[in-house]
């Protein structure tokens, strides 16, 4: 099985240090964009039948991970107990690791999995995905004193652009960055690297794991988000989305649906988001000069 937002696979080498701190106090708070359509007409669904078994691994931060205390903390962990709290049901969270999961949910040990998991072929014939409560986003980020203020492909033309080599974002960047140097590294801790020491001008990855990098102690404050976040389905834009058990009987997965939509609507997404991202990921508009192909589709 593989992670759905596979950008962010090496997350624990990349930002751990400053995680639990800032999980729990953003700089300051900011907009959070609704990732799905409200139906505002749906009614409260009926009352679950019985305790509704969730699965989860604490492997990747900071949507599910253990902190210092051997706490279960992320941002899927907190949203699943508020659609629980919404639907007044009972839930129960068990912790196993994340290859175990899918078995577990075909064995019927399980009725939903909230970790992110791709929506293989695999896991539908056994699963239903709710719809997607977040996308991963790409994200510039520059030296402080870098003067760039959008991630405009003009005013990168003929800069030197670092990337996670073969990953989505250098295949994105090969398309719609043509006239920049593409400037390819093994793994995330070594682009950080190459941005402090000024092999590169800016980098390039997912905009979760940047602000922790920006935030984190091995950034030593050197750098910042460039404005402007890129939402591209067909590269590195991939959704999250819980997996309920198909074989279920009852109304799980639309009352999951429907506490969804509630969460978003009443700001409860945006407080949880802004609880584990301490800094806007979004940072301000993309301007008009960007890439089209950015979009904020659902």
């Amino acid at each position: 099985m593989r992670r759905s937002t596979l950008a962010i696979v090496a997350f624990s080498t990349f930002v751990m240090g400053t995680l639990t701190a800032s999980a729990q106090n953003p700089d300051e708070p900011y907009p959070v964009p609704g990732f799905r359509f409200v139906d505002t007409k749906a009614q409260r669904p009926e009352p679950l039948r019985g305790a509704v078994r969730i699965l989860v691994d604490d492997g990747f931060p900071p949507f599910h991970y253990r902190d210092e205390s051997n706490r279960l903390l992320g941002l899927n962990v907190d949203l699943a107990n508020a659609v629980c709290s919404e639907l007044r049901a009972r839930c129960e969270i068990k912790v196993m690791p994340f290859a175990d999961l899918f078995p577990a949910l075909q064995r019927n040990e399980g009725d939903v999995i909230i970790s992110a998991l791709r929506l293989t072929p695999q896991v539908l014939t056994e699963g239903r995905p709710t719809r997607p409560f977040y996308r991963s986003l790409g994200h510039f980020a520059g030296k402080v004193d870098n003067p760039v203020t959008s991630a405009d492909p003009v005013q990168f033309a003929g800069k030197k652009i670092g990337v996670v080599g073969g990953s989505a974002h250098e295949a994105w960047l090969k398309r719609y960055y043509a006239e920049s140097q593409i400037v390819a590294f093994p793994e995330p801790a070594a682009l950080g690297e190459a941005l402090k020491s000024g092999v590169v001008d800016v980098i390039f990855d997912d905009a979760v794991r940047l602000v922790y990098w920006v935030k984190g102690e091995t950034s030593d404050k050197c750098c910042k988000l460039i404005d402007g976040a890129f939402v591209d389905a067909a590269y590195f834009s991939q959704p999250l989305s819980f997996i309920v058990r198909r074989a279920r009987d009852d109304n799980l997965l639309e009352s999951f649906d429907w506490a969804l939509d509630r969460l978003q609507a009443n700001g409860t997404f945006a407080t949880l988001f802004q609880r584990y991202v301490p800094l806007d990921p979004w940072a301000a508009s993309a301007s008009a000069s960007q890439p089209t192909a950015s979009s904020t589709a659902p």
